[in-house]
């Protein structure tokens, strides 16, 4: 679950434990963050400090999906939103195990093997990098507007987030604020518009600059 950035507000174990039924109540969707604070009847910046809190567990309880917006889903689901996979023999094309799958992220650049494939990675992350570059400060909400006929929301969220933990991009509010960033996998639709994107020259323009994802 995407690490949140200090809160600074105190959530009670009665608030966690809310939003805690309210997600497993809301079954495979999940509840969209944004609705939370109005479905729960609870301070935004309380709700905020909860995710935050659920972020920390050494074993998560739930996870950012959602192809529309941010919902945040019970691990239970995971199954429902992930593609069954067969993990291949390292000397062979085939099963390592005839029979057997595991769960593994639905993404464009994951064979029927669970394994990354690297041009299908480095073609998606250079059209993310393309759009950022071409229009240094441009919103999230104009950015995954503009690579979405290609990358659904998921993929978009996983790129964005590469770029971040590599350096190559910043991703910062444009306008000031006493909540905190939120990650990118559990941003709203409605936050988009005052979040911006700038590149990184350091990382950006480098020869080594990172353009694989770690598998």
């Amino acid at each position: 679950m995407a690490q949140w950035p200090e809160t600074g507000v105190h959530a009670s174990n009665a608030d966690i434990e809310q939003v805690v039924a309210a997600v497993r109540a809301a079954g495979v969707d999940g509840l969209e963050r944004g609705m939370m604070s109005a479905q729960l009847n609870m301070p935004v910046e309380v709700v905020d400090s909860v995710l935050s809190g659920l972020a920390l567990e050494e074993k998560p309880r739930f996870f950012w999906a959602g192809y529309n917006n941010a919902c945040l889903v019970s691990a239970t689901y995971w199954p429902d939103w992930s593609a069954s996979v067969s993990p291949r023999a390292e000397d062979r094309v085939a099963p390592a195990e005839p029979g057997h799958v595991v769960p593994a992220a639905a993404r464009r650049w994951v064979d029927i093997w669970g394994d990354l494939i690297v041009s299908d990675w480095q073609r998606a992350l250079k059209l993310v990098i393309g759009a950022i570059t071409q229009r240094t400060g441009l919103t999230e909400a104009n950015l995954r507007a503009r690579v979405s006929t290609y990358l659904d929301r998921l993929e978009t969220c996983d790129l964005l987030q590469y770029l971040v933990d590599s350096g190559m991009m910043t991703r910062q509010l444009s306008i000031p604020t006493h909540r905190p960033l939120p990650p990118v996998h559990a941003t709203d639709t409605n936050e988009m518009p005052f979040i911006v994107w700038l590149p990184n020259p350091a990382f950006l323009w480098s020869p080594t600059a990172p353009v694989e994802a770690d598998n």
